[in-house]
């Protein structure tokens, strides 16, 4: 038999009579109070099983939203660090392509600066040999100036 009284098992309850006994309308009374009494605390029993049931689904849809949460974060922190490992290799490739693009042009400067040495070298070897032309013919012209000075008269060509 089940230990735990119901408001209606008080209420059945019945007791033998007896001469010198309780009055039987007192306690008929009393047990209509207790069994009141036991009915209202049995509802607030599953009031508050209910808020316990409502309040337990609530913990798990909180658990489980930390749990997304957690993973979200996760999720956040790896794309992060993916995404700056993926910047740093684009900086650096980025960087040797500028360096390799830097070397290009240093080095196309050099030939240029070595083919206008070269030109310039050329140049000055066409000077001397247009000053020594020019010395030359001048001592022509000198020679032929001092000649005519001489004789008077201008020498004869062949």
């Amino acid at each position: 038999m089940n230990d735990l009284f119901t408001p209606l098992d008080i209420q059945q309850q019945s007791f033998k009579r007896a001469l010198r006994g309780y009055d039987p309308e007192e306690v008929d009374e009393f047990l209509d109070r207790i069994a009141e009494n036991l009915q209202g605390y049995v509802e607030k029993i599953r009031d508050l099983e209910r808020k316990l049931e409502t309040s337990d689904e609530q913990i798990k849809e909180c658990r489980e939203l930390r749990h997304s949460l957690n993973e979200a974060i996760l999720f956040a922190q790896q794309s992060a660090e993916e995404k700056i490992k993926s910047s740093t290799q684009q900086a650096e490739l980025t960087l040797k392509e500028a360096q390799v693009k830097a070397d290009a042009i240093v080095e196309e400067a050099m030939g240029r600066i070595e083919e206008q040495k070269r030109e310039l070298g050329r140049l000055m070897q066409v000077r001397q040999q247009f000053v020594a032309e020019m010395k030359g013919t001048l001592s022509k012209f000198e020679t032929l100036i001092g000649l005519v000075s001489e004789s008077g008269r201008p020498p004869e060509t062949r």
